[in-house]
C-alpha cells in the first residue's frame, strides 16, 4: 500500500527553503571579510542548515512513503 504524500509538509519545508534563501541573499554583496566578522557568518550557517534540513525533512517524507519490503538492502533505514 502506498501512503500519499503530505502536501502540506512538503510545501511548509518549501518555505522553510525559501525563507533561509532569502536571509542568505543578503549576505551576497558582503565583502568577505565583514561577513566573517561579528555574527554573520553565524546567522548565514543558521539559516543555511535550517535550509538544508527542510531539503532532507522533504526527502525522508517522500522515501516514507515508498513501500521497500527489505530496506536494509539498499541501506536505507525508515523510522
Amino acid at each position: 500500500m502506498i501512503i500519499p504524500l503530505n502536501k502540506e509538509v512538503i510545501l511548509s519545508r518549501i518555505r522553510e527553503i525559501e525563507k533561509g534563501k532569502e536571509k542568505l541573499l543578503r549576505f551576497k554583496d558582503y565583502p568577505l571579510e565583514e561577513f566573517k566578522s561579528g555574527e554573520n557568518f553565524a546567522i548565514a550557517e543558521h539559516y543555511l542548515r535550517r535550509a538544508l534540513e527542510a531539503v532532507f525533512d522533504i526527502g525522508n517524507h517522500i522515501l516514507s512513503r515508498i513501500p521497500l519490503e527489505n530496506p536494509e538492502k539498499f541501506g536505507l533505514t525508515l523510522e
